[in-house]
């Protein structure tokens, strides 16, 4: 019988009529097909010319820039220029025509500090949005990649699917001739036949989820995965390894944090903004214009000035009051919202790293019972072909093997998707991976 290679947590599993056999080789399977590998990096590049989330968060931070120049244009003198024709008459005279110019400047001497302040709260604001942009993007390749591994897991699982279809065959044949000859009853050769049936439709089910893994993965990223390989190959090994980083440190660098700085800080631009309404504001302005009369007899005139302006309320009815309570209020609630952030930033991270220690001790304790299935269906194949083994002890050992597979290989992608979660609560994404 030909031999079926399945890679499994490291280990390449291969079936034949003999019996089962593992052996340690490296995870990343080979594409046979002539075509370029769909690996995690092709997917990566697609998603970065393709994403719809990315294209909108990166409009959104560009918006905010523009803000901060919009605000930065305060600091500069307003300068404006006009002209003007005129033709009136009247029953009594003849026609008058003329025309003008004008031209004026203006600037703010001192405003009480309201145009720093306003400048700062825009900066502010572009920060906030970069952070939602970096959340928005890490939200978006966390969903993505966790898409790409439900391909690859459904593939394994196909590929596993066959070797199981292949061996559930090789039972049923065996059971055909016992029961032909008289050495086994009718119950175990109907369990043997719905064995094989139930693993043909195992196979069948998952050739559907495969295509549909992948038609959900393409459109995910807009592209065409057409021209890569049928499989999805995992070019880093199992990360096994949880790293230690101090959260304490990492905490204000993550992207919900890093927005909610940002809004208190917008609150506290704000608050300050409200108290500076109390100053008054000083201007300075000046205009030079020109204009000529052509009839019913030619004239021309000619004006400068300058002026200096100071604003002060005197009565608002309270208004300027109120607006500061109101900011010292949002000054609070921002306040509170940052605590609350950091504090479920630091219990994600945690929840995340612990999440993934977890799976890989799964994975681990899961490996060691496959071995020992393994051997034991070894075993136990051959003790029941010689009349040592019941097919009711058999056949669960066999039922034992074909499970603890599958959950080697739920296990191994576990381990991918706890460690994609603590990247994704990190706020990693293309830029920043």
């Amino acid at each position: 019988m030909k031999w079926i290679p399945l890679i499994v947590s490291g280990i390449l599993l291969t079936h034949s009529t003999g019996g089962w056999a593992a052996n340690a080789v490296p995870t990343a399977p080979v594409t046979q097909s002539g075509k370029p590998a769909l690996t995690w990096q092709v997917v990566e590049n697609l998603l970065q010319d393709h994403s719809r989330v990315l294209a909108i968060s990166t409009l959104n931070v560009q918006l905010s820039r523009a803000g901060v120049q919009e605000a930065h244009t305060g600091l500069t003198p307003q300068l404006s220029a006009g002209v003007s024709g005129t033709v009136s008459k009247s029953n009594s005279d003849s026609a008058a025509t003329g025309a003008g110019a004008s031209l004026s400047i203006s600037q703010v001497l001192w405003d009480g500090g309201k145009l720093g302040v306003g400048i700062a709260n825009a900066e502010s604001r572009f920060a906030a949005s970069e952070a939602v942009a970096i959340q928005a993007a890490a939200n978006d390749y966390a969903h993505v990649r966790n898409q790409f591994y439900q391909l690859w897991y459904s593939q394994a699982l196909l590929r596993l699917n066959k070797t199981i279809v292949d061996r559930r065959a090789d039972q049923y044949e065996l059971l055909k001739y016992r029961y032909a000859s008289g050495l086994e009853h009718e119950g175990a050769l109907m369990t043997s036949k719905a064995n094989w049936i139930d693993a043909q439709t195992a196979f069948t089910q998952s050739e559907r989820t495969v295509a549909l893994n992948r038609l959900t993965l393409a459109q995910s990223v807009s592209g065409d995965l057409s021209g890569f390989s049928d499989d999805a190959t995992m070019a880093d090994s199992v990360p096994v390894v949880v790293p230690s980083e101090n959260h304490y440190i990492l905490v204000d660098r993550l992207p919900a944090v890093r927005e909610a700085t940002a809004q208190l800080a917008v609150a506290k631009g704000n608050l300050t903004a409200a108290q500076l309404q109390l100053l008054p504001a000083v201007s300075a302005g000046g205009s030079a214009s020109k204009s000529l009369t052509f009839s019913p007899t030619s004239a021309q005139s000619d004006n400068l000035s300058a002026q200096v302006g100071i604003n002060y309320s005197i009565w608002d009815g309270g208004a300027i009051g109120i607006a500061q309570k109101s900011a010292e209020l949002r000054v609070a609630s921002a306040e509170l919202a940052l605590e609350q952030a950091r504090t479920t930033a630091l219990l994600s991270l945690e929840v995340a790293r612990e999440n993934w220690r977890s799976a890989v001790e799964n994975l681990v304790v899961q490996t060691q019972f496959w071995n020992a299935n393994v051997s034991r269906a070894n075993i136990a194949g051959l003790q029941y072909k010689s009349g040592r083994l019941s097919f009711n002890e058999w056949i669960l050992i066999e039922n034992n093997l074909v499970q603890s597979q599958k959950s080697v290989l739920r296990a191994q992608l576990d381990v991918w998707v706890a460690e994609s979660e603590w990247r994704h609560v990190k706020g990693e994404s293309l830029d920043t991976n």
